[in-house]
């Protein structure tokens, strides 16, 4: 197995492996450039969805997305994100998928470990992945808005994004009874700490992070502001280059990420969401 780092930030590409027949010192090595990188590219895999969700669950237990219309036939783990419309007319996939800033269900009480993306038909240029490492913004902060932060738990909802990508691209329905059930808004610390590393990593994300308990609406208002004008910073920003057959898998206790638009040619990738324990505050670390 080859592990290439491929950002200044985080992340890197892994050949020479095939996670459908690893061995335990396989599987080791890329537990290891996993924690070392948070965001890792695993090329050309061919994996049916049965040893896509079997990788998976050596990571943790899987956890379906409330968004079910997407979810694969044969295995309610994997959502199918798509820009694909099938001669029926149907959507093959969430079209609208992750394309902003967030973390993978930080709006559930228990968030997600890792997600991993298998990439089964990518554009020849764009649709990149954009990923930031969390634990570096918050290294690179100011000692007195990081005591500030320290104690400080932020509101976090689902519906709230939601509302904002059928304004935006029109392509999703209003959530269901059934799904708003699914989704209340949760609260979590602000400064988390990585309960392998023992980092602390902020855990907050434009996506899904609504207001900061305790702040009126202006106060809210202008720590987001602060603390998102320093995280989003173009130097903190690593972009990942997809390839058909790519399994990329990520650490969302300790990035955020974003997908782009913008390309014409077919996109289909299948998701899997594996989750985490809830989050530690830094603070009580």
């Amino acid at each position: 197995m080859r592990v290439m780092p491929a950002g200044e930030t985080c992340g890197a590409y892994l050949e020479d492996v095939d996670l459908d027949v690893l061995t335990p010192a396989q599987f080791e090595q890329i537990l290891d450039a996993w924690q070392r990188y948070r965001v890792i590219g695993v090329r050309g895999q061919t994996l049916t969805a049965e040893a896509f969700h079997r990788f998976a669950c050596r990571l943790g237990r899987p956890q379906p997305h409330v968004l079910d219309q997407y979810h694969h036939p044969d295995n309610a783990d994997i959502l199918i994100l798509s820009n694909v419309i099938e001669a029926d007319g149907r959507p093959r996939g969430l079209a609208d998928g992750g394309s902003y800033w967030h973390s993978d269900y930080s709006y559930k009480t228990l968030p997600a470990k890792a997600t991993l993306l298998y990439s089964l038909e990518c554009p020849g240029d764009g649709g990149d992945t954009l990923f930031i490492d969390m634990a570096r913004a918050y290294a690179g902060l100011p000692g007195a808005l990081k005591e500030r932060l320290r104690g400080l738990y932020a509101m976090h909802d689902y519906e709230y994004r939601h509302r904002q990508q059928i304004s935006a691209h029109g392509v999703r329905r209003p959530l269901t009874d059934e799904q708003k059930a699914l989704t209340p808004q949760v609260r979590h610390p602000v400064v988390r700490r990585h309960p392998d590393t023992g980092e602390p990593a902020l855990f907050i994300n434009p996506g899904f992070t609504v207001c900061f308990e305790g702040l009126d609406e202006a106060q809210s208002s202008a720590l987001r502001d602060e603390l998102f004008a320093h995280v989003l910073r173009p130097e903190h920003v690593f972009a990942y280059k997809w390839r058909r057959g790519d399994v990329v898998l990520w650490d969302n206790r300790a990035l955020i990420h974003s997908a782009t638009q913008g390309y014409r040619e077919n996109r289909t990738l299948w998701r899997i969401t594996v989750l985490a324990e809830a989050p530690i505050p830094y603070a009580e670390a």
